[in-house]
């Protein structure tokens, strides 16, 4: 999250309209105060931290954002990133096996690095092109996720272990 402002520092230099949303809880370690770094930032007014929002309020999010943002190397498997797909917003991940897995080609993966993270955000914010590639990837990588489709894997693995 600390790297995610800082970057976002740096679009905000060329980019004065773009706002930054925080979502979910704070799961820095060590922990460091998100509010603080933004402060020192000169982005107080422009970053929204918050812990929790209702499901409406996050589809609202969702419905209003350009980018998304997940930048954990902790995570396992992460909804969010495919909420955000789902919500027609792309996404820059961090790069790691399981987030290239997850997404494929529908996302843009990066280093922890701000510089790397600033150019990814650019690009999904401004780079229409950029955008319609990684969204017109979304549709297959989301049916891989559907109820359906993890019913019918599921009855196949109880099948076959009925089985063996």
């Amino acid at each position: 999250m600390p790297d995610l402002i800082e970057a976002f520092s740096r679009l905000r230099r060329e980019r004065p309209r773009a706002r930054l949303e925080i979502v979910g809880d704070n799961r820095t370690y060590p922990h460091q105060q998100l509010a603080s770094i933004a402060a020192a930032e000169g982005l107080q007014d422009i970053v929204s931290i918050r812990d929790y929002v209702p499901d409406a309020a996050l589809a609202d999010l969702y419905r209003r954002a350009r980018a998304f943002a997940f930048l954990s190397d902790y995570e396992g498997f992460g909804h969010p990133p495919l909420e955000a797909l789902a919500s027609g917003v792309p996404a820059v991940l961090l790069d790691t096996p399981v987030a290239r897995e997850t997404c494929l080609d529908a996302a843009l993966y990066v280093k922890c690095q701000t510089t790397a993270i600033a150019g990814a955000l650019n690009s999904l914010l401004f780079d229409e092109a950029v955008r319609a590639r990684l969204l017109a990837a979304a549709p297959g990588v989301l049916a891989r996720y559907s109820w359906p489709n993890a019913a019918q894997q599921t009855l196949e693995a109880l099948e076959q272990a009925a089985a063996e």
